[in-house]
């Protein structure tokens, strides 16, 4: 009896270990403060514990809690904060001849990108673009529609719309795609909006709420004419699905809920649709 419980301990172990290899290791979060809820595999994962470093894996999908604040390095020379109510996936996509793993799903990021070499470039994704760094260091507003507003830092970003045309976005200019539309030229940014960004204030508002569906600093942006409310109305009221040109991501999984997340705070609780709109696109409303 002690040799088959010995031997069935030591199945366990070594079937543990499997599962682990088996995960494809993309990064490292350092929770600074707050909460991140973390769904793997299934699984919610919670962790409040300020400074706690979190192993993320190629799948996981992060929803960072209100008041908080994470910051991920990852395997591809880049670093990614993320501000209160921000949800990040780690996720395998190819569209054109841009790739990459991390999608931008809703909230405000800094990326900052070291050690690139040539014309290599680090690619992040939104419901609606395709987010080329080949500098060091962007700012992004995503809504919950999927539209995005890139800020350049240093250096140059590619914003890439629906229609699969590249617009270079230089230190201190701003570019905005919504729905299925192009990237709008980069221009400078309006003092207003990067005022919403000061002391590094990635901070977005509850998801659910009317304010979320606003880029930072939106009426700048309107009075400067580099978006028409218009636009943005029209595009508030869009369905977009997650293909850029004429390539589509195949995804086959289904969509995790809340209740899969068992993220509760900030009314998210009473939210009774799918987490997702299209492939990677959020549905915030009830």
């Amino acid at each position: 009896m002690k040799f088959m419980t010995s031997a069935l301990v030591l199945t366990l172990v070594i079937g543990f270990a499997h599962l682990l290899r088996a995960q494809e290791e993309y990064g490292q979060a350092t929770l600074e403060q707050g909460t991140l809820t973390v769904l793997r595999q299934g699984d919610s994962l919670k962790f409040q514990t300020a400074n706690e470093q979190v192993p993320v894996f190629v799948g996981d999908l992060l929803r960072v809690g209100a008041d908080s604040r994470v910051t991920l390095r990852t395997r591809e020379k880049s670093t990614i904060a993320m501000g209160a109510n921000a949800v990040f996936q780690v996720k395998p996509f190819q569209q054109q001849e841009k790739q990459g793993f991390a999608r931008l799903l809703f909230g405000r990021f800094r990326s900052l990108v070291e050690g690139l070499f040539g014309g290599e470039t680090v690619n992040t994704k939104t419901a609606t673009a395709v987010i080329g760094v080949k500098g060091t260091e962007n700012l992004v507003s995503v809504t919950p529609r999927g539209n995005t507003l890139t800020i350049g830092v240093q250096d140059v970003t590619d914003l890439i719309g629906q229609t699969g045309e590249e617009v270079p976005i230089g230190p201190n200019t701003v570019s905005i795609v919504l729905g299925d539309r192009s990237a709008t030229l980069a221009v400078v940014v309006p003092p207003a909006v990067l005022d919403q960004f000061a002391g590094d204030n990635l901070d977005s508002p509850n998801p659910t709420s009317p304010e979320a569906r606003r880029f930072p600093g939106q009426n700048a942006l309107v009075e400067a004419g580099i978006v028409s409310q218009e636009d943005l109305d029209e595009a508030e009221s869009e369905d977009v699905d997650d293909t850029i040109g004429d390539e589509p991501v195949a995804d086959d999984s289904e969509p995790p809920s809340f209740e899969d997340l068992g993220v509760t705070e900030s009314g998210l609780d009473d939210i009774k649709e799918n987490l997702f709109r299209a492939d990677v696109q959020i549905n915030f409303q009830p």
